[in-house]
C-alpha cells in the first residue's frame, strides 16, 4: 500500500511538472546514445503508463516519442494499443518499422485465434483501427491490409 501511494505521488508530481522542452533538451544532449536512465524506466509498467499519459499531452516531445517507440520495439506493442491512447500510438506509428511490427503482431494474434469468425469484430483489431484513424498513412495502410 505504501509503495502504491509513493508511486502515485511521484506519477502526479511528474505529470504536474513535466516540461517537454526541457526533457527534449536533456535527451538531445545525450546525442546518439540512449540515456541509461531511460532503459531502467521502461522496465516498469507504471513508468510506461506514465509515458503514455504524458505522450497524450505532449505529442511532439522527442523524448516521449522515442520512449514509446522503444516500448514497442521491446515487445509491449499490445500494451500501447490497449493503454497508450492516441498520443502513444501516434508516436509508435511515426516510425514505419514500429508501426509495421505492431500491425503484424496484431494480425498474427488475431489469425492464430481459431474462434474468430468475423475478423473486423475482434476487439484488438477494432481498437487498433480506431486508434490509427488520426494518422492518415497508418489508417490507410491498415485498411488496405484488412
Amino acid at each position: 500500500v505504501v509503495v502504491q501511494k509513493v508511486v502515485q505521488y511521484l506519477t502526479n508530481a511528474v505529470k504536474a511538472n513535466f516540461d517537454a522542452a526541457k526533457a527534449d533538451t536533456i535527451f538531445q544532449a545525450a546525442g546518439a546514445v540512449e540515456p541509461a536512465w531511460l532503459a531502467t524506466m521502461l522496465q516498469s509498467l507504471e513508468t510506461r503508463k506514465l509515458i503514455y499519459q504524458l505522450s497524450e499531452e505532449h505529442e511532439n516531445s522527442l523524448l516521449l516519442n522515442y520512449a514509446v517507440q522503444r516500448i514497442a520495439s521491446d515487445g509491449h506493442w499490445k500494451e500501447i494499443i490497449e493503454h497508450g491512447g492516441k498520443g502513444a500510438l501516434y508516436a509508435a506509428c511515426t516510425s514505419y518499422p514500429v508501426f509495421c511490427h505492431i500491425l503484424r503482431e496484431t494480425l498474427a494474434e488475431v489469425c492464430s485465434d481459431s474462434s474468430v469468425s468475423e475478423f473486423a469484430q475482434v476487439p484488438l483489431v477494432r481498437t487498433f483501427v480506431a486508434r490509427t484513424e488520426f494518422c492518415e498513412h497508418a489508417f490507410l495502410y491498415t485498411q488496405l491490409l484488412l
